[in-house]
């Protein structure tokens, strides 16, 4: 006989007693859940997570990131969750709905005939439904320290699953299985919804990631914080009082039990605080929702780095303030500013004599126009900004185009425009391409720019005089910012976006396509970050390209497809003069264009 036909021939209404030997079923489900994730992990939920999160063709990764595999790991232990509480929410319901109790509390105390607490009997259903949640909850404990990712709520979490263990066997043997079996279907119902949402996140499927969460946050309050404490504590608090003399230990059993379940409820609200704190992010955010909603917050970890993502976005200067950016923030955070003058108490004479007074304020910069150009601001369709030594020789080659304009820098020696501009100027010329359908903009930033200048120069190439649709940034890392675990040679780019542009990611309308996201915790400093969160601020859709400045030619024809395939299609232009043995001769120099930007 097959296990479908000898489950199919049980009497599931048959009613008994419950014993202490029924127990004998949990340590079975115990040790079948691990079974049964291992395999749907390694035939299953593996496939399916490399399928949804990085395409079609890349099942089979080689020299995966660490990035990649954190994502695989928490999308895969999200799905797990998912079968496990939806098959579970399935069963509570189909235990628990016919049943007079589902509706009426008092009906968990009494009936049917002369039954009343603790004389009640279980249905064969009932029974199995607690040896199944009791195996899952005595399993998780194990996989929450030996299985699944710390995160910064693991305490919490151990917390609930002890509370939950300890609840589904004691209401097992002291006879409160049917308000045990009311209180499995309240609580898996949202975390369905729960999982469904960091699956779409993952994915990068922001507006089903949305939707799950407030489907979450709605069917949370209802079920946890309204009808749990107002209806089923109620009935454990006051409705059981008059039964409790039919039981010599009854008021003592009333008193853990309660306790327990009252446990539940002061988890409920902590995990509440933490969704309330989540939903203010996500409005600042404009709607985006982290990977986590309930642990993730407060860990800020995984997900695809976007200008409001778990990679951090600042200028790094002590003017203007840092500019972090993560999945708390998406606004400035401000360290404590300290005065250079000392407090009167503190003044003394050698403090006098040492202090030296902050230099005066630099010249704003400022841009010039052709006078043709000089009045009127510019609407590009695509604003091409290279500051790495690669992209400044490809764009530099790259004709026909205009020089419109240029942005003086008043600490720079010789910043502005060359009858004929050349790499080894110190310039930030501006540039329009000739050519194109739509206006195409160029500007190549050949001196350095200190992060307390970086925000001025910003506002000056976006936003102000120049409004474009589309821009990107075109930029080198730092390798004391990266902190991926890949070693430089192996990646040799990768990509931010600002959150509109990762809109259009997921359209499969990306300006640049192909390259991994920045890893988390990595930093994105000085010109390059102000240029980013102008576009941010100012919603225009922006992508920030970061290549390895000492790679050389790959770095070199990296950039060129990019701007070919992606960047530049339908333009008319060409690629001037033997530009890779030139950028090979200058990236030689001690002066190269990238030595006075990125050591």
């Amino acid at each position: 006989m097959g296990i479908l036909e000898t489950v199919s021939s049980m009497e599931w209404e048959q009613e008994s007693y419950p014993q202490y030997g029924d127990f004998i079923v949990l340590p079975i489900f115990a040790f079948f859940f691990p079974i049964v994730r291992f395999l749907l992990d390694r035939f299953v939920f593996e496939k399916v997570g490399r399928r949804l999160i990085f395409g079609k063709g890349k099942e089979v990764v080689e020299n995966e990131t660490g990035e990649r595999k954190k994502k695989i790991r928490k999308f895969k232990e999200s799905a797990w969750k998912c079968v496990y509480f939806l098959s579970a929410e399935i069963l509570a319901l189909s235990v628990t709905y016919n049943e007079p109790w589902f509706t009426k509390t008092k009906y968990f105390w009494e009936g049917p005939g002369n039954q009343s607490w603790p004389d009640l009997k279980y249905k064969l259903k009932l029974k199995s439904l607690y040896m199944y949640t009791g195996g899952f909850y005595v399993y998780s404990i194990f996989a929450l320290i030996f299985w699944e990712m710390r995160r910064s709520d693991f305490w919490v979490s151990m917390g609930h699953h002890v509370v939950s263990s300890v609840l589904i066997i004691l209401s097992y043997i002291l006879r409160f299985g049917r308000v045990g079996s009311v209180v499995l279907a309240l609580h898996d119902a949202s975390d369905v919804f729960m999982e469904v949402g960091k699956m779409s996140k993952y994915r990068g499927a922001e507006a089903l990631a949305s939707c799950s969460f407030v489907i979450f946050v709605i069917v949370f309050v209802v079920l946890r914080l309204i009808y749990y404490p107002f209806w089923i504590l109620w009935s454990t608090s006051y409705e059981v009082i008059q039964f409790m003399d039919k039981e010599k230990e009854g008021p003592v059993y009333y008193y853990i039990f309660n306790t327990l379940l009252f446990s539940l409820l002061v988890l409920h609200i902590y995990w509440w605080v933490l969704m309330f704190r989540m939903i203010i992010e996500q409005i600042k955010a404009g709607g985006t929702v982290s990977d986590d909603v309930r642990s993730d917050l407060l860990s800020l970890t995984n997900a695809p780095p976007t200008l409001y993502s778990d990679a951090h976005l600042s200028a790094t200067a002590p003017s203007p303030p840092p500019l972090q950016l993560g999945y708390r923030t998406g606004i400035k955070e401000m360290d404590d500013v300290i005065t250079d003058i000392p407090p009167p108490s503190r003044l003394l004479l050698e403090d006098l004599n040492n202090f030296t007074p902050p230099p005066p304020s630099l010249p704003s910069p400022f841009l010039v126009f052709s006078s043709a150009d000089s009045k009127k601001s510019f609407s590009p369709s695509l604003l091409l900004i290279a500051m790495s030594s690669s992209s400044l020789h490809l764009l530099h080659h790259l004709s026909p185009k205009t020089l419109i304009g240029t942005l003086i820098l008043p600490e720079i020696p010789y910043a502005g425009n060359s009858v004929e501009p050349s790499l080894r100027d110190k310039s930030c010329n501006i540039y329009a391409l000739n050519g194109a359908d739509k206006m195409i903009m160029i500007i190549l930033v050949q001196f350095p720019v200190t992060s307390e200048r970086a925000n001025a120069v910003a506002r000056l190439l976006i936003g102000e005089k120049i409004i474009p649709q589309r821009v990107l940034i075109l930029d080198s890392i730092q390798s004391n910012n990266f902190r991926g675990r890949l070693s430089p040679d192996e990646t040799i780019a990768f990509k931010l976006e600002t959150s509109l542009e990762r809109k259009h990611s997921e359209a499969n309308d990306s300006l640049v396509k192909g390259l991994d996201y920045y890893p988390s915790g990595s930093v994105v400093d000085g010109l390059a970050a102000a240029l980013l969160s102008r576009c941010q601020l100012k919603k225009i859709k922006g992508t920030l390209c970061v290549s390895w400045p000492d790679l050389g030619i790959p770095v070199l024809s990296l950039i060129k497809s990019l701007l070919v395939r992606n960047v530049l299609t339908g333009t008319k232009y060409t690629i001037d003069g033997d530009y890779e043995d030139e950028y090979l001769r200058l990236s030689r120099r001690k002066d190269r264009v990238d030595s006075d930007l990125y050591t």
